[in-house]
C-alpha cells in the first residue's frame, strides 16, 4: 500500500523513525548531518555546544588583547585611543588572571570590592550553568493529551504464527454432538446473533470472532460429500518464555500470568512518531490454585534402570535398592486434621455435596479438599492413620521403587489424582501409556500382567480426583456449572543438601507434590496499544492490560450460555455449550441462561478429550476447557514426551523451561503458575482472533479499515533532573536581586543618566591621565562628544614598555617592601 505521505525521516536518540510512506531504501537517500551517536543524550550535546561558545566567549576578548598590545606597543597614542584601549584590555579576563593594579582589592573601597567579587563569582556561576544546565535535557516521544480520529489499516504477523495460521475457510462454521457417532447440531443463526449481541460495535470478540488457528477438511459422508472443517492444533512456539506481552496473529498473550486476548491487528497509518490508544479486548484467562500435599519424594540423582542397559555407565547407584528412596513426611500426616472436612465427598449418590458448585467456583476449597482425599488414600497405602505414631520428617521407603527409577530430575510431572507415585499404580501407568499411545493400534493394553490389581488400587484415588471437578460426564448439560480441572503437579527435584546448588551424581533430592484445581474465565480487560509510526506489527506493543472499570455492577457485562433442548438427552459429554456477550435485550430469554458480571467462568465441558484431535470447527464452545485436559493427562505426564502431536512441557529436553519450572515449582503459587502458562501456550497455538473492530474487515481505500481515534504521537523536551539547574537558579536568583535594586535606585532618583554618564566619563582612562596631569577643570565636566572633540587627540604620557625597566622597578620596589607597580608619566 503506498500512503499519500512524503517519504521522511525523523531522528530521534539517534534512530530514524520514518513514515508510513517511506519505499524500501528511501532513507537512505536522506542526507543528514549525523550529530548524535548513540550514547549521547540531546542534552549532552546542548551542553557541549553551550560549552564551547561560552568558553570561545570567555577566551576570544583574551586573544583580541593580545593581539591589541602587540598593535599599540609603544606608541604615542592620544586620550580617546588610550579610553578605548583601555576599555578593550580591561574587559577582559587579563587583569583577573595577571593580578594587574584593576583586579587587586588592596587599598579597594569595601563597596568596589563587595560588587566587583559579586559579579566575578556570577560570572563564573553562569559559565558553569552554561554547560551543567542542558545535560537533563532529554527528546521524548509522548502521546498527545487530546484523541483525534486516525486511520488504521490490517497488520500481518510476519513470524511463525503468521505463517502458520491457515486462511480462513470459506465452509460455515459448524458444531458435532456425540462422543463416537457424531450428529450435526449447529447452533441457529438467531443464536449466534443473540450470544453476539453483546458485542456488536465494539472492538470485543464474539462467538464466530474466535476461531480455530488450522484446519483440516473431511467429506461428509451422510450428506451431499461437502466438505466439513475440523479444527487442528499445530504447535508453533514456546511463548511462554517470553517477558512481555507478546502478540502474534490474532491474540494478544501474557506469558507472565497466563491469558490471551482475542484481536485481528490493524495499526495507524499515515503517522510519522506513532500514535497511543485503547482498546477493549475479550479476554480469556486460566485461573488455578494448588495446595501442598505437605509431603515429599526424595531419591538419588543418578538413579535409573536406563542404567542397567548400559554397563559402561556406573552411576554408583543400585537401581535395585529401595532404602534410599522414600516418601518424606513434611506434614501430611503428622499434621494431619484426620476429621473428614466438610463439604463430604465421600457422599455420592442424591445426596451427594462433591458435585455442588455455583456459577463461581470455590478453587481453593477444591485444591484443598483434594490434597486431603489424596493424602488420605496414601496414608491408606503406607498403612497409617490417626492412632499411628508420626512425626514431620518421617521416611516412608515403600511402594516407590518403581516411580522413583524412572523420574527425571529436571523435569515436572503432571498428572490425574491417581496415586502414579506408588508401586502398586505401576501397571496402571503402564496401561494408560499402551491406551494412549498403541491401543489404537494393537489391542494389547488389557493384556499387561496385574493391571486389574492396579486399577483397583488406583481407582479410590481416581474417583476422589474426579469429584474435584464438581460433576460427571453424563451428567446433563448446565449452562451455568463452571468447568473445574484437578490433578497433581510434582515439582523439579531439590538437592536436599541446601549448600547444592547443582545435581550430584548419587546425592539425594526432593520432589514437592501439589494438587491444583483449575477453571477458564472470559472477561473484558483494556488494553493500551503504542506504535512507533511504522506500519507493521513489529512496531506495536502492549503498554498495558487492565480490567475493564465499570460504574456501577449494573453496568457490568450480561454472559449469556445456551440451553440445551432436554428432549435431545444430550450429556455434558456429548456437547460443547456456545456462550458469548448478550444484549440486555434477550436477559430473559429462554434459549439461554444469563448472568451478570466482570467475569464470567465457562461452563462444564467433557473432561477427557484433548487438543490433538477436535471434532467440529466451533473453537470457542471447545478450545479452553479442552486446554486443561491435555494440560493434566498430556503434556508433562512423562518427561520429554509428546502425545498426540502436542509438545511437551515437561523441562526435560529444554533447559531454559527447565529453569523457570525449577523456580516456580518450590511454591504452591508458582506451581499454581505453570498450569496457566501451559494452558496459555497450548491455546495460543490452537486459535485466532479475526474481529477488528471495524464495520468492514475488508479494506478499502488503499488498504484503510476505517478510523479509531488515539493520540498521536509528538516529540517533547523534558528536563530530566532539576539538580543540574542549581547553578542556572542562584545566577538567576542574584540577577533578579541586582535587578530590583537597579531599578529602585532608578525610580528613587538615587542614580540617574546623567550620574551614570559622568561616572563613566570619569573612570575613562584618557579621561583621568589628562586629569591628572592638567588642572583645566573642563576635562573633568565636559560631556562625552564635546571632551573628545577638544581633547580626546591629545597625547598623554604612557611610558614605553622594557623588559630592563620594568625588572629594576620591580627590585626597587621589593627593597622597598611595596609592590612592584608601572609607573604612569
Amino acid at each position: 500500500m503506498e500512503d499519500s505521505v512524503a517519504c521522511s525521516a525523523q531522528t530521534f536518540q539517534g534512530q530514524e523513525f520514518p513514515t508510513s510512506g517511506c519505499a524500501p531504501g528511501a532513507l537512505g537517500q536522506a542526507q543528514e548531518l549525523p550529530v548524535i551517536h548513540h550514547g549521547i543524550t540531546i542534552g549532552e550535546v546542548a551542553g557541549i555546544i553551550s560549552g564551547v561558545t561560552s568558553l570561545v566567549s570567555l577566551t576570544l576578548p583574551l586573544i583580541v588583547a593580545l593581539i591589541l598590545v602587540w598593535s599599540i606597543k609603544n606608541r604615542q597614542l592620544n586620550a580617546s585611543t588610550w579610553s578605548s584601549t583601555a576599555k578593550t584590555l580591561q574587559g577582559t579576563l587579563w587583569p583577573m588572571l595577571l593580578q594587574s593594579d584593576s583586579a587587586r582589592g588592596t587599598f579597594v573601597a569595601r563597596q568596589v570590592t563587595i560588587v566587583s567579587t559579586t559579579l566575578t563569582c556570577a560570572v563564573v556561576l553562569l559559565f558553569a550553568a552554561h554547560i551543567i544546565t542542558p545535560l537533563p535535557l532529554t527528546e521524548e516521544i509522548q502521546p498527545a493529551s487530546d484523541t483525534s480520529p486516525v486511520s488504521f489499516v490490517y497488520a500481518r504477523d510476519l513470524t511463525f504464527f503468521g505463517q502458520g495460521t491457515a486462511a480462513r475457510p470459506t465452509q460455515p462454521l459448524h458444531r458435532s454432538c456425540g462422543t463416537k457417532v457424531y450428529t450435526d447440531c449447529t447452533p441457529s443463526q438467531e443464536l449466534f446473533d443473540k450470544l453476539s449481541s453483546g458485542s456488536i460495535g465494539t472492538t470485543i470478540a464474539g462467538p464466530k470472532d474466535i476461531q480455530f488457528r488450522n484446519f483440516f477438511f473431511y467429506q461428509n459422508q451422510t450428506t451431499s460429500n461437502e466438505s466439513i472443517t475440523v479444527g487442528l492444533t499445530r504447535p508453533m512456539q514456546y511463548l511462554l518464555l517470553n517477558t512481555d506481552y507478546t502478540i502474534v496473529e490474532g491474540l494478544i498473550v501474557d506469558p507472565n500470568n497466563g491469558g490471551i486476548g482475542f484481536r485481528n491487528h490493524t495499526v495507524p497509518t499515515g503517522l510519522q512518531l506513532g500514535a497511543t490508544w485503547l482498546e477493549d479486548i475479550l479476554w480469556v484467562q486460566p485461573e488455578t490454585v494448588c495446595t501442598a500435599n505437605n509431603f515429599s519424594i526424595h531419591f538419588p540423582f543418578g538413579n535409573t534402570h536406563l542404567n542397567q542397559l548400559f554397563d559402561g555407565v556406573d552411576t554408583g547407584i543400585d537401581p535395585n535398592a529401595a532404602t534410599d528412596r522414600y516418601l518424606q513426611d513434611d506434614g501430611a500426616f503428622a499434621s494431619r486434621n484426620w476429621s473428614i472436612p466438610s463439604p463430604r465427598w465421600d457422599i455420592y449418590g442424591e445426596d451427594s455435596l462433591w458435585n455442588i458448585t455455583g456459577p463461581i467456583p470455590d478453587l481453593a476449597q477444591r485444591a484443598f479438599l483434594g490434597a486431603w482425599w489424596d493424602n488420605q488414600f496414601t496414608a491408606s497405602a503406607l498403612k497409617l492413620s490417626q492412632n499411628s505414631t508420626t512425626y514431620i520428617g518421617n521416611k516412608y521407603d515403600q511402594e516407590f521403587k518403581n516411580y522413583t527409577s524412572i523420574i527425571n530430575p529436571f523435569a515436572i510431572t503432571i498428572s490425574n489424582i491417581d496415586g502414579a507415585f506408588m508401586d502398586p499404580a505401576w501397571a496402571y501407568n503402564l496401561w494408560k501409556f499402551v491406551t494412549n499411545n498403541l491401543q489404537r493400534y494393537f489391542p494389547i493394553a488389557d493384556f499387561i500382567p496385574g493391571v486389574n490389581a492396579s486399577y483397583k488400587f488406583v481407582h479410590n484415588f481416581l474417583a476422589y480426583g474426579h469429584r474435584c471437578f464438581g460433576f460427571d460426564d453424563f451428567d446433563k448439560p448446565n449452562p451455568l456449572k463452571p468447568y473445574i480441572r484437578c490433578g497433581n503437579l510434582y515439582g523439579v527435584a531439590i538437592p536436599d543438601d541446601p549448600r547444592q546448588n547443582e545435581f550430584q551424581i548419587g546425592a539425594m533430592v526432593g520432589q514437592p507434590v501439589y494438587t491444583c484445581a483449575s477453571s477458564v474465565k472470559a472477561m473484558i480487560k483494556t488494553v493500551e496499544f503504542t506504535f512507533n509510526g511504522t506500519s507493521s506489527l513489529n512496531n506495536v506493543v502492549v503498554s498495558s492490560i487492565i480490567d475493564k472499570n465499570y460504574t456501577s455492577p449494573e453496568a457490568e457485562p450480561l454472559w449469556g450460555v445456551e440451553n440445551v433442548d432436554p428432549s435431545l438427552n444430550l450429556n455434558i459429554s456429548d456437547i460443547n455449550l456456545l456462550w458469548g456477550l448478550v444484549s440486555d435485550l434477550y436477559e430473559n430469554d429462554p434459549e439461554i441462561s444469563t448472568i451478570r458480571g466482570k467475569d464470567f467462568y465457562l461452563p462444564v465441558a467433557y473432561s477427557f478429550t484433548d487438543m490433538s484431535v477436535f471434532k467440529d470447527s466451533l473453537a470457542v464452545a471447545s478450545v479452553f476447557t479442552t486446554a486443561w485436559s491435555s494440560v493434566y493427562q498430556e503434556v508433562a505426564w512423562i518427561a520429554g514426551t509428546s502425545f498426540g502431536g502436542l509438545p511437551s512441557y515437561s523441562g526435560d529436553i529444554q533447559y531454559s523451561l527447565f529453569l523457570k519450572w525449577r523456580d516456580l515449582s518450590r511454591t504452591k503459587d508458582g506451581a499454581a503458575q505453570i498450569l496457566n502458562l501451559i494452558w496459555t501456550d497450548l491455546v495460543a497455538s490452537a486459535v485466532v482472533g479475526t474481529k477488528t473492530g471495524f464495520d468492514n474487515s475488508v479494506s478499502s481505500d488503499g488498504g484503510i479499515l476505517g478510523k479509531r481515534e488515539a493520540h498521536k504521537h509528538h516529540s517533547v523536551v523534558v528536563y530530566g533532573n532539576l539538580l543540574f539547574a542549581i547553578p542556572a537558579a542562584i545566577v538567576f536568583l542574584l540577577w533578579i536581586l541586582l535587578l530590583v535594586m537597579a531599578i529602585v535606585l532608578l525610580i528613587s532618583g538615587k542614580v540617574t543618566r546623567d550620574m551614570l554618564s559622568y561616572y563613566m566619563n570619569q573612570s575613562s582612562l584618557g579621561r583621568a591621565v589628562l586629569n591628572a596631569e592638567q588642572s583645566n577643570s573642563r576635562i573633568a565636566t565636559s560631556t562625552s562628544s564635546q571632551w573628545v572633540k577638544e581633547f580626546g587627540n591629545d597625547i598623554i604620557g604612557i611610558r614605553p614598555y622594557t623588559r630592563r625597566a620594568l625588572i629594576s622597578n620591580d627590585d626597587g620596589a621589593r627593597q622597598r617592601g611595596q609592590s612592584p607597580v608601572q609607573q604612569h608619566g
